[in-house]
């Protein structure tokens, strides 16, 4: 975690004759990463001579320097340009870039993704040289840059996320628990993501076979604290640990979830509402799974209707099946909830529409088996909403999928949910450009 990693084909690893860029003994990279942030912290004192300067290139340079950096190295670099923003003279143009160049190095640290730059942000903020929101700005990107999450990667964020000067730090706090139970879906519970991700074939499995943390420490310590959060009726750690749990997408949730979503245990319709939109990650890594529970949830009569419409917009992520789509068809009929009959109605329509494009076929096919048993009642937009549509380019092979939501609210005409996810597919490779939720209580 200390060292320098060694990742080959990258431009700084391979710079020197097929070795790193600290092959060459007349590069001191402590020096030129020093140079190149002072350099940043200079050039943005005048935003408009920004792109002249090319001061976003500068700061690719950075993180790649970075990226081939011991801990010790980052280190050095650290001391040099470290300037607290409290001591700083406001009147001083020194104190200004150097100010900007600490930022800057700072958040080319995050974004180099290694080991030793996780170090380096632990130490900086265990030393409360980075502190709350700040340090939540470095943190929340990290999930996006890990170059090679490894078990040791893994176990170093856990300690970090869990520690006590962490765990009281407003913004920080939060921000690192939902980071790091993103990128524990990534690099353990998501294995196409690791395939595609983070090149497995080259590197070798991120995680060791006899590695049980994941199950005998990670999940545990996540249920635990939810479990904790409902007995002291702590309504933002019970958000934070739901959407935590959710980001795992690893089938266990489940267990820890039904007991609320049953009735069994006190929640309030917010909290189970939020419980089921949480497992949008699970319908893209256990569809099969993530599908019989959201069923289940849509055609239960008893059920809260905002449940039920978040359980059906979840639905289309896990490619159901004719029959599947023809019983929730055929239920709008003598169902009694218009805001349920209302996203039926959009969801089933608008996925019809969608055999235009290659990866939707089937799904589209499925649909239209199904208009035709829908209720053929019609309900305004103020009612519960799912529209899905699809994009295709041809000559580039290159398609996109949407779907927008919403969850109508009993007392205005605004919904109280809205759910937005945007898809793409780059000749095979299919990745979400877009994801966001936004649902009130």
């Amino acid at each position: 975690m200390n060292d320098a990693p060694s990742t080959p084909f990258l431009p700084h690893f391979v710079g020197v004759r097929g070795n790193s860029i600290q092959a060459d003994k007349q590069i001191d990279i402590v020096n030129e990463a020093q140079k190149v942030a002072m350099r940043i912290g200079a050039q943005v004192q005048k935003p408009s001579a920004i792109p002249g300067q090319n001061t976003l290139t500068s700061f690719t340079i950075l993180t790649r320097m970075i990226q081939t950096m011991s801990a010790k190295q980052i280190q050095e670099v650290k001391q040099r340009l470290f300037i607290d923003r409290n001591n700083a003279n406001g009147k001083s143009s020194a104190d200004a870039k150097k100010l900007q160049s600490w930022e800057a190095f700072k958040h080319a640290t995050a974004n180099a993704g290694t080991g030793p730059a996780l170090e380096a942000i632990k130490n900086w903020v265990e030393k409360g040289d980075v502190r709350n929101e700040k340090a939540a700005e470095l943190v929340a990107v990290l999930p996006r840059t890990a170059r090679l999450p490894t078990d040791k990667y893994i176990k170093t964020f856990f300690q970090f996320a869990t520690s006590s000067n962490v765990v009281n730090q407003k913004y920080l706090n939060s921000t690192i628990i939902i980071g790091f139970s993103e990128i524990l879906r990534k690099a353990q519970v998501d294995s196409d993501n690791k395939h595609m991700r983070y090149g497995v074939h080259s590197f070798g499995h991120l995680t060791s076979k006899n590695d049980q943390s994941l199950q005998q420490e990670y999940l545990p310590y996540l249920e635990e604290k939810l479990k904790s959060a409902f007995e002291k009726g702590d309504s933002q750690k019970i958000i934070v640990y739901i959407q935590a749990l959710g980001n795992t997408a690893h089938p266990r949730l489940l267990k820890t979830f039904e007991p609320y979503l049953e009735g069994k245990k006190s929640a309030s319709r917010f909290q189970r509402l939020l419980m089921v939109a949480s497992l949008y990650q699970m319908t893209r890594v256990h569809p099969t799974t993530a599908r019989a529970v959201l069923y289940r949830i849509y055609k239960n009569p008893g059920e809260a209707p905002e449940l039920r419409v978040a359980a059906l917009h979840l639905l289309a992520n896990t490619n159901p099946p004719a029959a599947m789509l023809q019983r929730i068809a055929q239920q709008t009929n003598w169902e009694q909830s218009k805001q349920v009959i209302s996203a039926t109605q959009s969801f089933i329509r608008s996925a019809a529409n969608m055999d235009q494009n290659p990866d939707s076929v089937e799904f589209a096919r499925n649909a239209q088996s199904a208009v035709d048993m829908l209720n053929p009642a019609d309900y305004g937009y103020s009612m519960s909403k799912n529209y899905l549509s699809s994009y295709v380019i041809d000559n580039i092979d290159k398609s996109y999928e949407s779907q927008i939501s919403s969850i109508g609210s009993f007392d205005s005409i605004f919904p109280s949910s809205v759910f937005v996810n945007f898809m793409a597919n780059d000749g095979g490779y299919k990745h979400q450009i877009f994801h966001h939720s936004a649902m009130f209580s």
